[in-house]
């Protein structure tokens, strides 16, 4: 039996001080995405050596959770393997988006918040703002 995923677009209900935060770790994130791409040799495409190599310094420089320094370990490697397999040059990030999974991020249906890892720390009980499409 597969397992369905649903995905929803939407907006989220923040504070000043949280909307600061969330730019500020999609900042740390690209930044680390960036730091990889020059620092760790072009030939290294996969996550677990590249982890090896550089895991504490992404976390100590970028001061992100251990769940978001692997994220970004990941999405480089990923980027590498699809430049490579389009012949194409390794992309710049920019800090538009980041990767989240079940350890950095969690959403309560019962009330439609979600919580998520930032560099400041877990934000919790931000409301979704969920437009008539959703």
């Amino acid at each position: 039996m597969s397992k369905q995923v649903l995905t929803v677009s939407c907006k989220l209900s923040v504070t000043p001080e949280v909307a600061q935060s969330i730019d500020a770790t999609l900042q740390a994130f690209c930044d680390a995405c960036n730091w990889l791409n020059q620092t760790v040799d072009t030939k290294v495409m996969g996550k677990v050596p590249m982890q090896t190599m550089v895991y504490q310094d992404v976390r100590l420089r970028f001061d992100l959770g251990a769940n978001l320094a692997i994220r970004a370990i990941g999405r480089v490697c990923e980027s590498r393997k699809s430049a490579k397999a389009n012949k194409s040059e390794v992309k710049r990030f920019k800090p538009t988006s980041l990767d989240y999974d079940a350890r950095t991020f969690s959403f309560n249906e019962h009330n439609w918040t979600v919580s998520l890892n930032l560099i400041k720390g877990r934000a919790k009980g931000i409301k979704l703002d969920i437009g008539d499409y959703q």
